[in-house]
């Protein structure tokens, strides 16, 4: 009934530390609401929603991405979602752990003005969570069979150290479970499913996103020659990447 979301995909040392802890915490406290499927860690920006108007969502993502060249966070601690149980008798159970994502001014910037954007042509499975000013950007550790052994994952949990800075490079419009598209902040084009799982278009992203180095000698010779990104050295050749 809602089978798109929007998301950006962690991705470098964040992204293995966090699949790390999804799997490590599986195995150790035996939950599974994570690793039923293939967990990928990222970070929900909208959704779960269906729509009649994906061309308008995706040209959302397109216009409004142009003004981000990459989206900063940093890890900041644990937090936990209740939810609601019961029918007689409600009674609340603790239903996901997460890393709490503290988001840079752009990636708030931008996942608000997506939200304003898309959510008169989206029905949103969460309406008022998407829509809030508030939103908890979040990536999440554990769910749904935790509740009895929450106490135990927790402590473990913080046993870690969580405060680890990252980048998005991309944002991601999924479709049952499976990238859709993708738009590249970096190189500001849209990315189809074919392009966007392209080993060499993300070397492309990263290598662009690496901050350029400049040399006042050449590291093989030596020669004192200021050499910028892409220049040779005049004397043996080497080239700055």
């Amino acid at each position: 009934m809602y089978p798109y979301l929007i998301e950006c995909r962690l991705s470098d040392d964040i992204r293995h530390k966090v699949r790390h802890l999804i799997h490590d915490v599986s195995r150790r406290f035996n939950v599974t609401g994570v690793t039923r499927h293939r967990p990928v860690p990222h970070l929900t920006m909208f959704g779960p929603f269906a729509t009649r108007s994906i061309r308008d969502v995706i040209r959302a993502m397109k216009n409004i991405g142009l003004a981000y060249p990459r989206l900063d966070y940093r890890l900041d601690g644990l937090g936990y979602f209740e939810k609601r149980r019961g029918f007689f008798i409600p009674r609340k159970q603790k239903h996901v752990i997460y890393l709490r994502i503290l988001p840079s001014d752009e990636m708030i910037e931008f996942r608000r003005a997506l939200s304003k954007k898309i959510m008169p042509f989206c029905k949103a499975k969460n309406r008022k969570i998407d829509g809030a000013d508030d939103f908890k950007f979040h990536a999440t550790i554990a769910m749904d069979d935790i509740n009895d052994r929450f106490d135990d994952i927790w402590k473990y949990l913080e046993s870690f150290k969580l405060s680890n800075t990252g980048t998005c490079y991309r944002t991601s419009l999924i479709s049952r479970k499976k990238i859709m598209c993708e738009y590249d902040f970096v190189q500001a084009k849209m990315f189809d499913r074919h392009m966007a799982l392209r080993r060499d278009v993300w070397c492309t992203t990263r290598n662009a996103a690496r901050p350029r180095m400049i040399y006042y000698k050449c590291p093989s010779c030596h020669d004192p020659t200021t050499l910028h990104p892409r220049d040779f050295c005049p004397r043996c050749g080497w080239q700055v990447s």
